[in-house]
């Protein structure tokens, strides 16, 4: 059995939401390994405060809800962030990002 949070890897439930809205996760094969997959992250949770981040950097940065919650999500945990959209999170001031290889 994996080890389950391993180096203290968080996953939005955000980004499970768009894991799941690709047209490939209705093949029940890709759907067990998605769910394997997060299976081994830590869960953020919303909360109002998050909510309220989200949607005023939303407000000021001009960039997609979905994007504002993770980037809430990662400043009120003081997170990093992993992302290969760079164009839309270095709007955002405070949010550490890692561009991943």
């Amino acid at each position: 059995m994996r080890a389950k949070y391993k180096d203290g890897i968080c996953i939005s439930p955000i980004t499970v939401a768009e894991l799941f809205s690709g047209q490939s996760s209705r093949d029940k094969e890709v759907e067990n390994f998605l769910k394997y997959l997060i299976d081994g992250f830590k869960q953020l949770e919303m909360d109002q405060e998050t909510a309220i981040l989200a949607g005023q950097l939303r407000c000021f940065y001009k960039i997609a809800i979905a994007d504002a919650f993770i980037a809430a999500s990662a400043i009120q945990t003081g997170a990093r962030l992993v992302s290969h959209n760079q164009k839309d999170f270095s709007k955002v001031p405070n949010l550490k990002i890692i561009k991943p290889k």
